[in-house]
């Protein structure tokens, strides 16, 4: 069984390793350090007080990069903890507790965006509203289907257990349970991707043991899953 944690740990230290390999090998000048840390990717791991001291040339390069160094370290310790953090906050609902959900969707005709989906998911343990989807050129009901699936912690926390019990990895993932979900690639938790059909969520339910109904009209739909249990 791969265990979620496990995976964290290794995807978040891979990418320490990566970025400290840019700075020791492949930046050589100041000037490459600068326009590296002007950028969003690793601008965002500094302090601003670092990121002051190097623009003010406070340090030559050896120092800038054990600064850097440092920081990065850091930065990724404290990505960790909370990755570890969250991941137990999904182990500690009770998986056994996700018996079934709803997800009601009513459309309205929007004069810029044309027809959008809202509506309300429940499952028996919370009731929740959702705005419409807007926009064009891409499935809206499918992307409201996976805001509803990936606000729902009890399901959430029965697909992270089925996939650490049946080895499921982001290599395998789309062969054993279908296109449409995903693990991320940080903190290994899964989750649903938007835009990708219904279909695909609901046969991504069904993969998962649930038995799945979607019943639509021309101005509604209604999904509801339930577990089946032996």
């Amino acid at each position: 069984m791969i265990k979620t944690e496990t995976k964290a740990k290794q995807n978040i230290t891979k990418q320490l390793k990566l970025d400290l390999k840019f700075f020791k090998s492949e930046v050589q000048t100041m000037e490459q350090l600068k326009t590296s840390l002007s950028g969003w990717y690793y601008r965002e791991k500094m302090t601003d007080t670092i990121i002051k001291n190097i623009n003010s040339d406070k340090y030559d390069l050896k120092q800038a990069k054990e600064v850097i160094s440092k920081r990065l370290n850091k930065f990724y310790d404290n990505k960790l903890n909370k990755v570890l953090a969250d991941i137990e906050s999904v182990k500690k609902v009770d998986k056994s507790a996700c018996r079934w959900g709803q997800c009601m969707i009513d459309w309205n005709r929007n004069a810029t965006w044309g027809n959008c989906p809202k509506g309300s998911y429940r499952n028996g343990h919370a009731f929740t509203d959702y705005r419409s989807v807007t926009g064009c050129g891409y499935d809206k009901l499918s992307t409201l289907t996976a805001n509803m699936f990936n606000d729902d912690k009890y399901l959430i926390s029965f697909i992270l257990d089925y996939c650490e019990k049946h080895n499921i990895t982001n290599d395998n993932i789309r062969e054993r349970l279908g296109y449409g979900i995903r693990l991320s690639t940080i903190s290994n938790l899964p989750y649903f991707e938007g835009a990708v059909g219904v279909e695909c969520h609901i046969n991504i339910l069904k993969r998962l043991g649930f038995k799945v109904a979607h019943n639509e009209t021309k101005k509604s739909d209604f999904i509801e899953f339930e577990r089946i249990t032996k």
